[in-house]
């Protein structure tokens, strides 16, 4: 049975933690609290991923929707260590505005890791 393959890009800490849960960073709090609108549901309330499971994570669907979710924040999130991975996860479920749930120990395959500048760099528009 072939499984379907999505490509992820994520923020994660060394450790493989998001932003919103791990390590403490400048920023976190007023982060966290300004994601909770229309364009930064969490999973649970996004219908079309229909929450999160403990053996799950979350990332994007595109460099350009992971550019949208963490736009103001970049620079404290590459001084706190943070990276961006690509991975291509089996059975990912896909949400509104570019998030992507799924199950972080079965079927992930990591493509490459990016520190947040090199990221930047390759995918941020041009001014």
């Amino acid at each position: 049975m072939t499984s379907s393959r999505t490509l992820v890009f994520r923020v994660q800490d060394p450790d493989g933690y998001g932003p919103y849960n791990g390590m403490s960073w400048e920023g976190r709090g007023e982060m966290s609290s300004s994601h909770c609108d229309d364009s930064h549901k969490s999973p649970n309330a996004d219908p079309l991923l229909n929450g999160i499971g403990y053996i799950e994570k979350c990332g994007c669907d595109s460099p350009e929707a992971l550019l949208r979710w963490f736009d103001g924040y970049w620079e404290q999130l590459g001084e706190a260590g943070f990276v961006v991975s690509i991975l291509k996860a089996a059975d990912a479920r896909k949400g509104e505005n570019g998030q992507v749930v799924y199950c972080y120990y079965e079927g992930v395959t990591e493509c490459d890791t990016l520190d947040i500048d090199t990221f930047l760099g390759l995918f941020a528009p041009l001014d």
